[in-house]
């Protein structure tokens, strides 16, 4: 058998599993969920001078964000496949753009209170990046953030890509400069190339174009072998069984390196890999959790409950996957 296809392609844009039923627009006939305002929606930043140079501001800046915003205590933030699922309901205008009012139909799907619509200025390695932050009820502005990211064209341009991003999360959230939130791990990689490559396979990813995505998962990892997102990736779009393994085996070992989402579904499958039932549940929960709609989180819980070990409690027997 093969391997099976990314959690991307096994649901429908509204994260339900298939058939689709389709909507006329991103607000159709799918319900919303409640809104908490701890939940958020960051949402693609504009290159609004087109300048092809610095494309990669805008394909990291939510996945960067996903990572710096959910560092802190009791922030929830709608992971980057989720928001690119959302995204692929608009027009490629939209896509290009999205206003307000479709970022407020997107956020009220996810159940996000807030939303995050961002947008930069770039000329000569230099980014001016304007960010702001919204009520998704009323559609009120409640915080405008500035950031200016030097030398993104440099080799030091991840490091400072990550800490322009740390601050802009610590901003967004009004935390004031020093304070604690988890810290820890930036992208994972001190190569710009594996980085730029990673990131491009991510935008291959969310059109369903596989081969694509492979291939650049694959340059990613050949630039930086200790790189464990496109690891991750490679696991989900290989059908080779053994590169599987290697690749799982490997973001096992860089789990440190991986944003929290991700780091749960990784401890969800080495727990799987090892038989422990206990720590399966545990981290397919978490992922579940926190992304109702991970498609891979819900195969782990699948997984959980198969678990046909009887147990003892209180003096009556039961399935451990009961």
């Amino acid at each position: 058998a093969g391997r099976p296809l990314p959690a991307a392609a096994l649901q429908c844009p509204d994260g339900a599993p298939p058939p689709c039923r389709t909507t006329s627009s991103i607000g159709g006939r799918v319900p919303s969920l409640a809104l908490n305002d701890r939940t958020w929606l960051v949402l693609p930043f504009e290159n609004t001078t087109h300048a092809a140079d610095a494309e990669l501001i805008r394909q990291a800046s939510v996945s960067q964000l996903y990572g710096e915003l959910s560092r802190w205590e009791g922030v929830r933030v709608v992971s980057d496949d989720r928001v690119a699922d959302l995204l692929q309901q608009l027009s490629a205008a939209q896509r290009e753009r999205p206003g307000l009012e479709s970022a407020r139909a997107m956020a009220r799907r996810v159940g996000a209170g807030r939303v995050v619509l961002g947008g930069y200025v770039a000329a000569g390695g230099r980014a001016n990046i304007t960010v702001k932050v919204y009520d998704t009820r009323s559609g009120q502005e409640l915080r405008v953030v500035r950031e200016r990211l030097g030398g993104f064209l440099s080799a030091a341009a991840l490091d400072s890509l990550g800490a322009s991003f740390g601050r802009l999360a610590r901003a967004i959230l009004d935390v004031p400069e020093g304070s604690g939130g988890a810290g820890g791990a930036g992208v994972g990689t001190s190569s710009i190339a594996a980085y730029r490559a990673y990131v491009s396979g991510v935008d291959a990813l969310n059109r369903i174009a596989l081969d694509s995505a492979t291939a650049r998962f694959e340059r990613a990892v050949r630039l930086d072998s200790n790189f464990a997102l496109p690891r991750l990736q490679l696991r989900r779009l290989t059908n080779d069984t053994t590169a599987a393994r290697v690749h799982l085996e490997a973001a096992i070992r860089l789990a440190a390196n991986l944003p929290p989402g991700a780091r749960a579904l990784v401890d969800g499958l080495a727990a799987q890999q090892r038989n422990d039932r206990p720590g399966l549940c545990l981290a397919a929960n978490q992922v579940v959790g926190a992304d109702s709609a991970d498609a891979e989180g819900w195969a782990l819980l699948s997984a959980c409950y198969r678990d046909l070990q009887v147990v003892v409690e209180n003096g009556r027997p039961r399935l451990r996957g009961d």
